[in-house]
């Protein structure tokens, strides 16, 4: 991790990369709110909203991609994958 300061939400993001060794560039955050996003964008790591949670899917402004299914949050997760090698 950089020695950027996070706040305590994107630190809630951060945490579970850092205590399993992985690069921030490489995680995804997968979520259903705008402040899921927030977390994600603040983190420093990639986020996919999914269209049947709790925020209509016109807010996610800041999202790699809006998933509408299931199986699409995996073809979400395996294209943003190929984007970052």
């Amino acid at each position: 991790m950089s020695s950027r300061t996070v706040s305590f939400s994107s630190n809630l993001t951060v945490a579970p990369a850092m205590f399993w060794g992985l690069l921030l560039q490489r995680c995804l955050f997968i979520g259903d709110t705008t402040h899921d996003m927030q977390m994600a964008v603040a983190a420093g790591v990639g986020f996919v909203g999914v269209s049947w949670g709790y925020h209509p899917i016109d807010r996610f402004d800041a999202a790699f991609r809006v998933a509408e299914t299931p199986q699409s949050v995996y073809l979400a997760i395996t294209d943003w994958l190929e984007c970052e090698t």
